[in-house]
């Protein structure tokens, strides 16, 4: 019994962990955290890590492709900003008129599935 209950504290604190400084830099939201903690409550430690290996792929795929959609330009020097910002005056910056956004429990969902199909096929990057 005590083994099941480490196993799912430590998919939880892996999952939880993984996103929450992007939570607080204010660039996801909390559900996304409680998903992905959620997840790797369930499915344990090594499983989340592959989620969100996968995950993090499929968000940046989604991500590039609103970038060359929209014709928008990666405005590396405000990121650079808001982060010095944030580390000197540890609050969020306030997210501007135009900013775009998606939320990133659909590039996790997609890492999951991904996941699936890479377990029928044996295929897993973090396997312990």
């Amino acid at each position: 019994m005590a083994g099941g209950f480490f196993f799912s504290a430590k998919g939880m604190l892996t999952g939880g962990c993984l996103l929450i400084i992007p939570f607080i830099l204010g660039g996801m939201g909390g559900g996304d955290v409680k998903l992905l903690a959620a997840l790797g409550a369930w499915l344990g430690c090594a499983v989340i890590l592959n989620i969100f290996l996968f995950g993090s792929v499929t968000g940046s795929f989604i991500a590039l492709g609103l970038v060359f959609l929209k014709k928008r330009r990666l405005n590396l020097i405000n990121v650079l900003n808001d982060m010095l910002f944030f580390a000197l005056t540890k609050k969020r910056v306030a997210l501007s008129e135009n900013s775009e956004n998606f939320p990133y429990s659909i590039p996790m969902a997609t890492g999951f599935l991904i996941y699936i199909l890479c377990y029928s096929f044996d295929f897993l990057i973090f396997d312990f």
